[in-house]
């Protein structure tokens, strides 16, 4: 290519913190506004641009993104009152719509995201309906905003009854009984959709349908900065139970309240003080009213337990135990079914051991009954039941390569089968494409650099298994305790049905193995997950699997800088890295986006011992001239209100500085888009420059191939409340 890399200008400064010399050439690039960066983003704009035109195979991987993303799915039902409401995604629509069904009458379109908006710039974020299921509460975000408005309306007929609130930064709607009121969660400056950056200073309100924000009656939090709030409440609107976390603190209060008349003072009771207990907690709310909180303290892996009341001040400690902690079991959700009557209720319970999900029936006492059939070693997901009880449960499973399907489980017979959609959506014919060759999967065991075994899945084609080294995608996201499921990916499948091999570490900062796993890898442990990733890297390369020039890796958000800070550590071991969305800047991220809510995990560049652990493994802080750095695409989004647009910028230019090496450093900008999921038809396109970058510099040609069966929920997509 006779055009050369458009450099950025690279300042003298020099920022002293705490007495040591941190230099940052690109600050200038951190503000989006100012001409001189828009300028420069075009020229990155046009480059970018030049090199997709030199991938040959990009209509191909086009071709075969558009099989493996076109999945038709239907989700779990939520039931409320005679109402069954559920989405359903079919295969050319860029979003899923909401449906509901009364009683035995057909059902319909509730809600139709293109309806609302035909540009296909706007999804429904999340959806609650009131405990009769009459009203229903949803949220819309445009162009992967974070900030959402809140709409009310009539499920008979449509009717729009309130909204829009603005200023939704997280949706939790708990309704009172009767439909006339419901408690939520905004922003002290709610009412403007101001940017994520000004801070949080949430507050939970009570709002009465039909009436003016003003009028909101002011139940509990006091807006300070960067605290989140979550409401729920029991089924007969007697009790409300606030959680309380700050930022991304991993451990929560929570108080609980009766509820009380508009206008009357409220008493709240803290029935968990994290400075006291630590630990995170998830109140539920059984069908018989009876609380309980679903809890890591002095239990990695979880355990349930059992709230005796206000009048028994003796503390969580003595609480009964509804479930026990299990030493390599980690609790991921619960729901009560009541087979025999409400007073003889049982627990499903959603386990992971290993990476893989478990669903066992308890009795009464906790006592294990029955581990219900799974159709293999997946990720269990959306698991739910009718918030009075009753022998059903519906829960989505789905593995790497198995699209998300819907099951039934029945608590009469113990047996769990699929469920077919209530009105099946239009196959897609795929005349003419070779079926995808089978997959296997290994779950492999690989040692960080302290000896600490790491586990890693590995998916390969059997066709490939033979014929190694391949081209390997590797990932891992390794932050904020969060437990990577075996999940279905259209990009995984692609992949390997390319004869590509597709790997994901279960890095350290992640929940993988409870909340022991999360702190060996956060504040003054980050740089365990970066460490642990490239010791995954060379594992997989000693044993056969791929090579330098064949190992690609990529990561989004946390996932993002654990491959930056990989990248920088070790460039020798990756032909290609991609980021989308990532944390790069780790002095500075707390000025971008909602940075300032993460010192929890991260630390503080205003402390100095905080921002010498952020140097050790800050990705921009660890560029260095003269390295022969390999391909590398930065993919961000230019209204990201969550990571922030500047860190992507900061990086690209570092690194187009810094390499030795003619592979290129690209940056991708997404114009009409957020940190979060988009429409189907963007993130197609976006997934489609991902695949086609990380082939085309490993090596790895494409090969067009049928996909097949139906989908319940691929990541990302939007949930009930």
């Amino acid at each position: 290519m006779s055009e050369t890399t458009p450099r950025a200008a690279r300042s003298s400064l020099v920022e002293e913190l705490h007495g040591q010399r941190v230099p940052d050439p690109y600050r200038w690039l951190e503000d989006g506004r100012d001409p001189a960066v828009q300028q420069w983003a075009r020229k990155q704009d046009a480059w970018f641009h030049r090199h997709r035109d030199l991938w040959k195979d990009r209509p191909g991987w086009e071709a075969v993104l558009a099989q493996e993303t076109q999945q038709q799915w239907t989700g779990s039902p939520l039931c409320r009152g005679h109402y069954r409401f559920y989405e359903q995604q079919e295969a050319t629509a860029p979003y899923p719509v909401l449906r509901v069904q009364r009683g035995d009458e057909p059902d319909r379109v509730l809600l139709d995201p293109l309806r609302l908006d035909p540009s296909g710039r706007t999804r429904v974020t999340a959806w609650r309906p009131s405990w009769e299921g009459d009203r229903i509460a949803y949220l819309l975000s445009t162009a992967g905003s974070d900030i959402s408005r809140l709409w009310v309306i009539s499920v008979e007929d449509g009717t729009v009854l309130d909204g829009p609130i603005a200023g939704m930064r997280t949706p939790s709607v708990a309704w009172l009984p009767g439909g006339d009121a419901f408690f939520y969660v905004r922003a002290d400056h709610g009412l403007r959709d101001a940017s994520l950056a000004t801070g949080y200073g949430m507050r939970v309100l009570r709002h009465r349908v039909g009436t003016t924000t003003a009028a909101d009656e002011h139940v509990f939090g006091d807006a300070q900065p960067a605290t989140y709030h979550a409401v729920t409440i029991d089924r007969r609107g007697t009790r409300l139970a606030v959680t309380t976390a700050d930022g991304s603190s991993p451990r929560n209060d929570v108080d609980l309240a009766p509820v009380t008349r508009a206008g009357e003072p409220w008493r709240f009771h803290r029935v968990i003080d994290a400075s006291a207990t630590g630990g995170q907690w998830r109140p539920r709310f059984a069908p018989d009213g009876t609380l309980h909180l679903l809890t890591d303290h002095q239990a990695p892996g979880g355990r349930i337990l059992t709230y005796p009341g206000p009048l028994q001040h003796t503390g969580p400690d003595t609480w009964p135990q509804l479930l026990h902690h299990q030493q390599g079991r980690l609790l991921d959700d619960c729901v009560w079914l009541t087979p025999a009557g409400e007073k003889d209720s049982q627990l499903l319970v959603l386990s992971a051991v290993r990476g893989v999900n478990e669903l066992i029936l308890h009795d009464t006492d906790g006592h294990p009954l029955h581990r219900v059939s799974l159709p293999g070693p997946g990720a269990v997901s959306a698991l739910r039941s009718r918030p009075e009880g009753g022998t059903d449960a519906w829960f989505s499973y789905t593995d790497r390569t198995t699209p998300p399907t819907l099951y039934h489980f029945d608590a009469r017979t113990g047996e769990a089968a699929p469920t077919p959609a209530p009105v099946p959506p239009p196959t897609i014919p795929r005349p003419g494409r070779p079926t995808p060759p089978p997959v296997t999967n290994r779950q492999l065991t690989y040692q960080g650099s302290d000896g600490t075994d790491i586990t890693c899945e590995l998916l390969l084609s059997h066709a490939a298994e033979d014929q190694l080294p391949r081209p390997l995608l590797l990932t891992a996201y390794g932050g904020f305790g969060a437990f990577v499921r075996p999940a279905y990916s259209s990009l995984a499948r692609a992949w390997v049905a390319a004869g590509g091999s597709y790997a994901v570490a279960a890095v350290r900062g992640g929940g993988d193995r409870g909340t022991t796993w999360h702190q060996a890898g956060r504040r003054a442990h980050k740089k365990t997950a970066i460490d642990d990733f490239n010791a995954a890297a060379e594992h997989l390369i000693h044993e056969g699997f791929t090579t330098p020039g064949q190992l690609a890796a990529h990561g989004g958000s946390h996932g993002g800088l654990v491959v930056t800070g990989a990248l920088t550590q070790r460039p020798d071991l990756y032909a290609a890295v991609l980021a989308s969305g990532p944390l790069c800047d780790m002095v500075r991220y707390e000025h971008f986006g909602i940075g300032h809510t993460w010192t929890d995990e991260f630390g503080t560049a205003s402390d100095p011992e905080q921002l010498a652990w952020l140097l050790t493994y800050s990705p921009y802080h660890h560029v260095r001239p003269g390295t022969a750095y390999p391909a590398v695409l930065l993919d961000g989004a230019v209204t990201d209100e969550r990571t922030g647009d500047a860190h992507p910028r900061k990086m690209c230019a570092a690194l187009q500085h810094a390499t030795s090496s003619d592979r290129p450093i690209l940056l991708r900008r997404q114009s009409d888009a957020g940190h979060g999921p988009t429409d189907s038809i963007t993130a197609r396109t976006t997934l489609t420059d991902i695949i086609t970058f990380l082939a085309h510099h490993t090596g790895l040609p494409c090969t067009g191939h049928e996909t097949a069966g139906t989908a319940e929920r691929a990541p990302g997509q939007p949930a009930a409340l």
